[in-house]
């Protein structure tokens, strides 16, 4: 049951590894904004930030100061990964509206705050030993950027669908927002999942509701990688199956 909880899990920080790493080589040579955001964004959250901090709670061999230090690490990497997926969604979807820019400014203080509250306050060791301190608010502000991205993400979907019957987009583009969006959804689901047994006191790891609660997180790493890592057999398929028109 354990070997199977990370290996869903860990499909999530392979996937966003992968399409991360595009993303960010994709922007050197485009120097578009939503590529370095993306890209950054899932290296930092997934591939840097959560893993460090299951590390730092779980690796009882190794020194208090580095379990400390892969924790305050894991806290930067979260808050930074967090707030590239806000602007992105800030800048991609509602670029002119005054409230999307208050909740990515919302959100870049109240990450920032969190990491410097548990710092200074009760301490990374208090946090990953007993679960004390301002770093608890995070599980819930984390969640913004994921499920605000699945919301904007679908809806745009649903808009390019009206054009793509008429001619007017890309099938493939299209496609990618309704993958993204499917694959922020699920995210969503997994860290909610992961939230409520926090809250109840179960443990995530190694446990059949632990597994339970953290496999829509597979289906997140498949969407997402088909939404940036395609086979050509597959964007064969999307562009010859378009939407009736009317």
């Amino acid at each position: 049951m354990q070997i199977l909880g990370a290996l869903l899990g860990g499909s999530f920080v392979v996937a966003s590894l992968a399409v991360g790493l595009r993303l960010v080589w994709l922007w050197r040579r485009t120097r578009k904004s939503p590529e370095l955001l993306v890209g950054s964004g899932l290296l930092l959250l997934a591939v840097l930030g959560y893993p460090l901090m299951t590390v730092a709670r779980k690796a009882l061999a190794l020194a208090e100061p580095t379990r400390i230090g892969l924790a305050a690490a894991s806290g930067v990497a979260q808050a930074a990964g967090g707030l590239m997926l806000v602007l992105f969604v800030w800048r991609v979807f509602r670029p002119e509206t005054r409230w999307a820019r208050g909740i990515a400014l919302a959100f870049a203080a109240g990450a920032g705050a969190l990491v410097v509250a548990q710092t200074a306050a009760a301490g990374w060791w208090v946090w990953i030993t007993q679960e004390r301190g301002a770093w608890a608010a995070a599980r819930w502000l984390f969640l913004v950027p994921i499920g605000w991205g699945a919301l904007e993400s679908l809806r745009y979907w649903r808009l390019l669908r009206r054009r793509l019957r008429l001619g007017l987009a890309d099938p493939v583009l299209v496609d990618r927002f309704r993958l993204f969006g499917v694959s922020m959804a699920f995210g969503l689901l997994s860290n909610l999942g992961a939230v409520a047994l926090q809250i109840a006191g179960i443990e995530l790891v190694g446990t059949a509701i632990g597994t339970v609660a953290v496999s829509p997180a597979l289906v997140a790493a498949v969407a997402l990688w088909l939404a940036f890592l395609p086979p050509r057999a597959y964007l064969e398929r999307v562009r010859r199956l378009r939407p009736a028109p009317g």
